[in-house]
């Protein structure tokens, strides 16, 4: 995979903020999740469509947004409600604790924090989701205290799906935190905030 996989996701967010800054004046907050969240990490995956959140977004300017995107042949998952794309909620503020990696006149866009992101990749848990959630751990070495800690804040119900959840969060704490931490040195690393637009 090269780094231009990563700048073709990148300049498809770069295009939706463009076209957000020139039709409305709203403040509106994108958070990037995702396949599209790892090429901000520095990953550099192939993802072709734009999976994100939008908030604070007038729905007139949310239709035309979708519109834009579909003209330009840009696949996309965008909606304000990024916790309802799971049966597992996710933990309680993860709004808030995103980061800032770029911002356009009105328009801002973030990334989840990664211990949320890896919490959100296990919520679907595909063999490629589980990939990223490893690369993203190791990357900015989430230890287990960590997961759990985030993990607690998660307002769980009985379903299925909270079961099979909380199976790949154990399996994926033993098999790639323990066993990652056994084996490497402690470093500590955050969102690459310094994104080239």
């Amino acid at each position: 995979m090269d780094e231009s996989s990563s700048r073709d996701s990148i300049e498809r967010v770069k295009k939706l903020v463009d076209f957000l800054a020139k039709n409305t004046d709203e403040n509106i907050d994108i958070i990037v999740v995702g396949g599209t969240a790892m090429s901000f990490y520095g990953d550099y995956r192939t993802t072709r469509d734009i999976d994100a959140e939008i908030l604070n977004c007038p729905e007139n300017i949310y239709k035309t947004s979708l519109e834009y995107l579909k003209e330009n042949k840009i696949q996309f998952n965008i909606d304000e409600d990024f916790d309802g794309w799971g049966m597992v909620p996710m933990p309680e503020g993860y709004r808030d604790r995103a980061t800032q990696i770029y911002k356009e006149g009105n328009i801002t866009v973030k990334t989840l924090e990664p211990v949320d992101f890896i919490i959100s990749k296990l919520r679907r848990g595909a063999d490629i989701d589980i990939e990223d959630t490893e690369k993203i751990a190791t990357r900015y070495n989430i230890d287990e205290q960590t997961l759990r800690e985030r993990v607690s804040k998660i307002n769980f119900i009985n379903t299925e799906e909270t079961f099979w959840f909380k199976q790949r969060l154990e399996r994926f704490i033993d098999e790639k935190v323990l066993q990652r931490d056994r084996e490497t040195p402690d470093q500590k690393n955050t969102p690459d905030t310094d994104i080239d637009f």
